[in-house]
């Protein structure tokens, strides 16, 4: 059984014997102390951020905290305190905000397309993309002639593009 007191300075108080239940804490926390019925945590950027790139989410942390509340703080309207709360979410909306992936940017003004032989292109590209069932593109930009593509796979955007060049579809200018 495990009791927890969640403060407003990020701290955790929880009431354990158990080291499964310590473990758990400490897979969205940081554990300063361990004494024998006792463990002293801390909710950090760090922590948190860590969690929610495991799969622990936000919803699944603060469900943690209270259905272990102690039964002092259980009793009262508010289990966690919102400004814990809403850091929580916060920092699992960090997490979540930027996404990098290795990309090859694919310039394409120097073959001056017009907006539907670029359009003809990108339609080309999404049909491989299709027969292949894999994405090829991450972007597109008809104005600046841009397409970034996964690493490896811009050579199926210049093999379509001398392709078209061939075929007399893409005019050049």
């Amino acid at each position: 059984d495990m009791r927890i007191i969640v403060q407003t300075n990020l701290k955790v108080i929880a009431y354990t014997t158990s080291r499964l239940h310590a473990s758990m804490l400490g897979m969205f926390s940081e554990v300063h102390m361990r004494l024998p019925n006792m463990v002293l945590a801390e909710l950090t950027r760090r922590s948190v951020k860590k969690a929610v790139s495991i799969g622990v989410n936000a919803e699944r942390i603060k469900n943690f905290l209270v259905s272990h509340a102690h039964p002092v703080v259980a009793a009262k309207d508010v289990i966690i305190p919102e400004n814990v709360s809403d850091q929580i979410d916060l920092w699992e909306g960090e997490s979540k905000r930027v996404k990098f992936d290795a990309a090859v940017l694919v310039n394409l003004r120097s073959e001056s397309l017009t907006e539907a032989d670029f359009s003809v292109l990108v339609a080309d590209v999404r049909k491989v993309e299709e027969a292949e069932g894999n994405r090829i593109m991450l972007w597109t930009s008809a104005v600046k002639q841009l397409i970034v593509v996964h690493p490896g796979r811009e050579g199926v955007v210049q093999q379509l593009l001398e392709q078209h060049r061939n075929d007399n579809v893409v005019v050049l200018h």
